[in-house]
């Protein structure tokens, strides 16, 4: 196999499960789409291996960062890998002890965290 399919080949198989992963089913029409253009570029790199290849990766990029349904694959890795972080909140210091307060302490009494 020409190093250009492999490419083109690995997006598409990306770009389907992505799409197979988000609930919408096998997509068949994008492996197909994905043969043909694998097939095509591999063509192009017979006759040139430079612009194949090169062609081949940016289809590769293309794939991975076009949504066509729902999240592109790089989205879905950025919301994977996202965690939520907690907001920082401040804290009080009580002049009399020295002590971190958390929160709005009783009257009368403080709180420590």
């Amino acid at each position: 196999m020409a190093k250009s399919a492999g490419i083109v080949l690995t997006g598409v198989a990306i770009g389907m499960a992505n799409e197979f992963e988000q609930g919408y089913g096998l997509n068949f029409r994008m492996g197909m789409a994905g043969l043909g253009a694998a097939l095509f570029i591999s063509g192009i790199e017979r006759v040139n291996e430079t612009a194949g290849v090169g062609l081949a990766t940016i289809v590769f990029i293309t794939m991975m960062l076009t949504p066509f349904k729902g999240l592109s694959p790089a989205q879905e890795l950025e919301k994977l890998i996202a965690a939520p972080h907690a907001s920082p909140q401040k804290q009080k210091i009580d002049p009399r002890t020295q002590a971190v307060v958390s929160g709005n302490p009783p009257s009368g009494g403080v709180t420590i965290a």
